[in-house]
């Protein structure tokens, strides 16, 4: 159907208007976007701090202050990339940002307590600013800030700081028993002996295939005529194939079994399917199969029961275990009764109730000495248990055992050597464990051998044999298969070097272990041993000259470092190598560091003028002031005292007015004595006009040095507008002679001469002046003006 012209008009406009609509929607949801925030900063004064929060439009916010800690959430705001640092300074350790839900969290977390902290928002600049404001400081800093990551970890204690979370070892003053000791016990893996007890015959079974299945003739049964079987010789068959191992035979006579519309005997099946999938590391499988076993008979269930728990316990899952044995509520005979207390006892080892499950193996008789799993569990449990006889005679049974792997045969013999075994006694077993590390030489009874070894006779006192021990412990250290030998290995490398006096070798081992292994049962003796040998270290680094190494060391490792007694003279040592490298910064880390912790006035008075000549240096006049102030009050009657004094009042003529500054001055009694500090009185002076006082400040530092030309210039022109004529002549003559201010100093002189009345000389200077060639333009007109005026 054609639309009419005015039906096509209003269509038209109709979109048009939906156009609109919809832009406008758009706009609107623009305008609703979700607030950004854009940046922070922080700015301040020594009584407060304020944070400002920049934003694309203002969020719902919440301000709260717990302690140390001001957090202000931000209701459905986001943060934008350009937020790149976020500020720190003396008084704020860390800005964080989180994401919670859908808010945005920003922590601020403060070095000292707050006294007041208010928030104010800007609706048309979009800020909200967060005011600080400070208490009044006591003698000691509270300590939460030490809990961030790269600050001390300190405690208040009364008046005290004290250490604390600092890593230990048992070791820690005897790593030469380290070294000698074993740390990693051996344990043997070994799979349970799937209980596979005689089963009674299949029914209907042909009287040839019964008298070889009653005879566990498994050889003869499998190689009786195979045509035409029915059920139970097939049953027959499959539980041959899978006595005699032959494991393919045996999944294809099952295929063959499963074929079958409806078996007489599925359970029979299903539990001959368990015991092929065990044999074939399947035991998840397993499980399935024997879950789906449905009312079997008496006997079919107690030993499919049986056999549920020995997976249990290779799935290492003793409680289930457990509740699974314990189910079996009927009498057994002797064998079954003796495999279900073995199986209990079992699961003690694994549920970790060591002294127990040794005491019940102890009780057993021969069942115990053919079970494998249960010989490798006492040999774990007794360690455990600290009991080496119990665990070296368990050893020694497995490593008797036929069928036992050969690597594990030769652990175990290893083990049954070692264990609670003397040194010497060791070493007359020498000869065969030489035969085991031969036997098998990558295997880790081979290993082990060469670690025990190599720990009783290291260190060797010579070159050439601690060369030698080194490498086997690195090499041991590579290439074991074990994680916690491979980490004892790579440890006693260390130790070694530590030993023989090589620190600095001893660190970079450490620092390759803490790298590599991030848990382990020596982990914590790796960081005690580099915490405790840290300190010497970088002193003799510093003591070498190699000071950005030693202060590398420092950055990598603040962390220990922090956690034990250092000295003062040792964090003032590297503290002082960082202002040598310009790293201020840090250095100031650990000055602060230092006045928290020190007690002694004089030395926190020391670390604060540390901070403020630093600093001073950083361009930082607010917190120079603050930190000079402290250091003036803590060394009063010390010779450093003036050198505070003299940073606070250069700090102040940069950061006050020439008036506030020169007030603050003169109300002190004790005046800086020192040539910076006359320096800076000095240009206060200048710059309020007091030139008396400037000339005789610059007058006293004359007499202590020489000054500069640029100095002496000022001296000479303060005596000069203070009147003093002859003082004036005498510095203005000595400047005659610097080209950069010959011109200024024949002009002042000429118009001295004049005020003493010394016409023509004056007059001659001031023409010479006027003519001269090397005067700058400003001192010629001036002087032909001042030549004119003598002619009127």
């Amino acid at each position: 159907m054609r639309l009419t012209p005015a039906l096509q008009r209003f269509a038209r406009l109709t979109a048009l208007l939906i156009t609109a609509m919809s832009l406008m929607s758009g706009s609107a949801l623009a305008a609703e976007a979700a607030p950004t925030l854009t940046d922070i900063e922080a700015s301040g004064t020594p009584a407060s701090t304020r944070l400002i929060l920049d934003f694309n439009r203002i969020p719902n916010y919440r301000l709260k202050t717990l302690g140390q800690k001001v957090e202000i959430r931000l209701f459905d705001t986001t943060y934008g990339a350009g937020i790149r640092r976020l500020p720190e300074d003396d008084k704020i350790v860390k800005v964080l940002l989180a994401r919670d839900r859908k808010s945005l969290v920003v922590s601020c977390l403060l070095r000292r307590m707050p006294g007041n902290v208010v928030a104010t928002p800007d609706i048309r600049l979009h800020r909200l600013y967060i005011d600080i404001r400070w208490e009044q400081e006591s003698g000691v800093r509270p300590a939460i800030v030490f809990d961030l990551p790269g600050m001390p970890r300190f405690r208040k204690k009364g008046v005290e700081l004290k250490p604390t979370g600092a890593a230990h070892s048992v070791w820690s003053g005897n790593w030469r028993g380290f070294l000698r000791a074993s740390h990693t016990p051996v344990f043997i893996e070994v799979q349970p002996a799937w209980t596979f007890p005689y089963l009674s015959p299949p029914t209907s079974l042909d009287d040839s295939w019964r008298n070889a299945y009653a005879k566990a003739d498994w050889q003869g049964l499998s190689t009786l005529p195979q045509k035409d079987l029915g059920e139970a010789e097939q049953l027959a068959l499959f539980e041959a194939f899978i006595r005699l191992g032959r494991y393919e035979d045996a999944e294809r006579e099952n295929l063959v079994l499963q074929q079958h519309e409806q078996l007489n005997d599925p359970n029979r099946r299903l539990y001959l399917q368990a015991q092929l999938q065990l044999r074939t590391a399947r035991i998840f499988d397993a499980r399935v199969s024997l879950d789906r076993m449905e009312n079997p008979t008496e006997d079919l269930r107690l030993l499919a029961t049986l056999l549920k728990a020995e997976t249990a316990l290779a799935l290492d899952r003793p409680q289930e275990a457990t509740g699974i044995l314990q189910t079996i509520d009927v009498p057994l005979t002797r064998g079954l009764a003796q495999k279900l207390e073995l199986r209990r006892i079992d699961t003690l080892v694994l549920a970790g109730k060591n002294e127990e499950a040794v005491a019940a193996y102890q009780k057993l008789g021969p069942e115990l000495d053919r079970s494998p799993f249960s010989l490798a569990l006492l040999a774990a449990a007794a360690q455990r248990a600290h009991r080496p006889d119990v665990a070296g005679m368990a050893f020694d049974k497995l490593s008797r055992l036929p069928d036992l792997p050969r690597d594990q045969k030769l652990l175990a013999r290893f083990a049954a050597l070692t264990i609670n075994r003397t040194p010497q006694q060791i070493i007359t077993a020498f000869d065969e464990l030489q035969q085991i590390r031969w036997l098998e030489p990558d295997s880790e009874a081979a290993r082990r051998v060469v670690l025990r070894l190599t720990d009783i006779m290291a260190p060797a006192d010579n070159p050439t044999g601690l060369e030698n021990q080194l490498a086997d412990y690195l090499e041991i250290a590579e290439q074991a298969t074990r994680f916690d030998l491979r980490l004892e290995a790579a440890l006693k490398a260390a130790v070694l070097l530590h030993l023989t006096k090589n620190d600095r070798a001893a660190v970079e081992q450490l620092e390759k272990i803490l790298r590599q292994f991030h848990r382990g049962r020596l982990r914590e003796d790796a960081v005690a041993l580099l915490t405790e040998i840290l300190p010497d270290t970088i002193n003799g680094y510093l003591a070498d000259g190699k000071a950005v190494k030693a202060l590398a060391l420092v950055e990598r490792h603040r962390n220990l470092l922090i956690q034990q007694y250092m000295s003062w003279d040792f964090l003032s040592t590297i503290a002082r190598a960082f202002n040598d490298l310009e790293l201020l910064e840090r250095a100031n880390r650990i000055f602060l560091f230092l006045y928290d912790r020190v007690e002694n006035r004089q030395r926190k008075g020391e670390a604060c003028l540390a901070l403020a000549q630093n600093y001073q240096r950083l361009g930082e006049p607010e917190l120079t002031v603050e930190y000079a102030q402290r250091a003036a009050k803590l060394l009063k009657g010390h010779r450093d005292r003036n050198r505070a004094i003299t940073l606070e009042l250069v700090a102040r003529s940069r950061l006050e007015s020439a008036e506030a500054a020169l007030t603050w001055l003169e109300k002190r009694t004790d005046l800086p004595d020192n040539t910076e500090g006359l320096r800076a009185a000095a240009d206060l002076y200048w710059q309020t006009g007091n030139y008396e006082r400037a000339a005789e400040l610059l007058q006293t530092l004359e007499n202590r040095e020489e000054l500069a030309p640029a100095e002496k210039l000022r001296l000479a022109e303060a005596c000069y507008r203070a009147g003093r004529i002859k003082l004036a002549l005498k510095h203005f003559r000595q400047l005659v002679k610097q080209k950069l201010f010959t011109g200024q100093a024949n002009y002042r002189i000429g118009c001295l001469l004049l005020r003493q009345d010394r016409i023509d000389e004056g007059s001659r200077l001031l023409r010479q002046v006027a003519e001269s060639a090397s005067s700058t333009n400003l001192w010629k007109k001036l002087a032909a003006e001042r030549l004119r005026e003598l002619t009127l």
